[in-house]
């Protein structure tokens, strides 16, 4: 069962505010607390007339934060707009994560670095959007922390810069796409139990040319799997040795069981949601749930 502040015994809510402003035209001033300094910087307008900009959370030596899922021990972000005016929508675009040791279990999250993109949708593209948010998120190296941050940032056409636009885009490079045909994959997602253990059975399409690559930079298949709220599924890497020394196709297949702990049985969930990471390439898809 998923163990959100497992060995957070003792909280240490350490915040503060740095007096120097961001390097980018427009940034908030950096926000630093215990193992960390966060701000938001502005991308500018795009050409379908919605905002770009981005969380940007820097992390000290050795310590790390946390993707939508965070795994066992790990803290959810969350990121509230409410207060916010000429704010139709937003849409946060999330980096491929890595999996870590965390404590006595794993989590998935970041190292270093996050800039965490989102996509500004204005009511009128004729006036700015003040954008607020309050941010609530986590932090850990030997301790973990659980951290806060509120930013104001008004959004207009000329609040931008290049340098700031392009950290964006390479975030943006980061997000997980859509499965391309022959390309990677997730074709069968299947509830099972075995000993009276839950699990879901997954096969992933995985293209000759990307096990080759897999092979070399000597990296794993990362499966994270997502469902309801009271679902959690253990995060799972599958070993590029066990995708098979040949494949009689432009792609093999590879079959994995990923654990999964839910409070209660009830109605089941028409389709969960499944990301691959597989170094560089990574997938993000829904995909029907069979039993």
């Amino acid at each position: 069962m998923m163990r959100f502040f497992a060995f957070f015994a003792v909280f240490f809510l350490i915040s503060g505010f740095a007096q120097a402003a961001g390097s980018f035209q427009g940034a908030t001033p950096w926000q630093e607390g215990y193992g960390y300094k966060v701000r938001i910087i502005p991308g500018g307008l795009k050409p379908n007339g919605h905002f770009s900009a981005a969380l940007d959370i820097k992390l000290d030596d050795g310590w790390k934060t946390y993707w939508r899922v965070p795994g066992e021990n790990g803290i959810p972000p969350a990121l509230h707009f409410e207060k916010s005016r000429n704010l139709e929508d937003i849409v946060i675009h999330w980096p491929k994560p890595v999996l870590f040791k965390d404590g006595d279990g794993q989590s998935i999250g970041y190292k270093e670095r996050l800039v965490l993109p989102f996509e500004v949708k204005p009511y009128s593209s004729k006036t700015p959007v003040h954008l607020v948010i309050d941010t609530f998120f986590g932090v850990c190296a030997e301790i973990c922390v659980p951290a806060d941050a509120s930013f104001a940032l008004e959004l207009r056409a000329d609040n931008t810069d290049p340098k700031a636009a392009i950290l964006i885009e390479e975030a943006m490079q980061e997000v997980p796409g859509a499965p391309a045909p022959q390309g990677l994959d997730v074709q069968v997602v299947k509830l099972v139990s075995h000993g009276g253990d839950d699990f879901v059975s997954i096969d992933v399409q995985v293209p000759a040319n990307l096990k080759s690559k897999l092979e070399t930079a000597h990296n794993d298949l990362l499966v994270i799997l997502e469902g309801p709220k009271d679902w959690y599924f253990t995060p799972l890497k599958i070993s590029v040795a066990a995708l098979g020394e040949t494949f009689d196709r432009p792609f093999g297949m590879v079959s994995a069981m990923v654990p999964l702990h839910r409070e209660r049985i009830g109605v089941l969930p028409a389709h969960l949601r499944a990301t691959i990471v597989a170094g560089d390439d990574a997938i993000d898809t829904m995909v029907p749930l069979t039993h």
